[in-house]
């Protein structure tokens, strides 16, 4: 089974007290799910020069992304979005306490997804983010064992609950 976590997740104070994540829209779609720990900044992207977005990886809209939307004419700005749109994503975040373009807003619309922001620089929040995601999207398994010591040497006896380990 795969792990996955929803978005409101990174919302919970104790978490939110590193990420310091503030929703700003889409709030009835935080129960989207985040199944992998991988992050994408769309850089070049959204000039169109290379392929497609991951799927279901968190976007993150730093300064560069945001200062290079901003720039583009309208017609430029409509195909940037395009690539976007085509492929889905369990949240958006902008970084450094950025304010988000209301064409930003609308897209999260469209697409249904939230739209979070962050006063962290893009690299420490990358960093925080994909840190707390490895740890809780890592695979886990659940045994039953008994550790021993003889004679300073550590022994691990598992088996079917009841079986008489201990």
């Amino acid at each position: 089974m795969t792990a996955n976590i929803p978005v409101s997740e990174l919302l919970k104070q104790e978490i939110e007290n590193r990420l310091k994540l503030k929703i700003i829209s889409g709030e009835k779609w935080l129960k989207k799910k985040i199944t992998t720990a991988r992050i994408q900044k769309p850089g070049l992207l959204l000039t169109g020069l290379l392929g497609k977005l991951h799927s279901d990886r968190i976007l993150i809209f730093g300064k560069a992304e945001i200062g290079y939307l901003k720039s583009l004419k309208d017609y430029e700005l409509k195909s940037a979005l395009k690539n976007l749109e085509q492929t889905p994503s369990p949240c958006y975040v902008v970084t450094r306490g950025q304010k988000a373009p209301q064409f930003l807003y609308q897209l999260a619309e469209r697409k249904k997804t939230p739209l979070l922001k962050t006063p962290l620089t893009t690299s420490l929040f990358i960093d925080r983010i994909t840190k707390h995601l490895e740890e809780r999207l890592a695979p886990t398994t659940t045994v039953h064992g008994v550790f021993v010591d003889v004679l300073g040497v550590g022994i691990l006896l598992i088996g079917k609950s009841g079986v008489g380990k201990s």
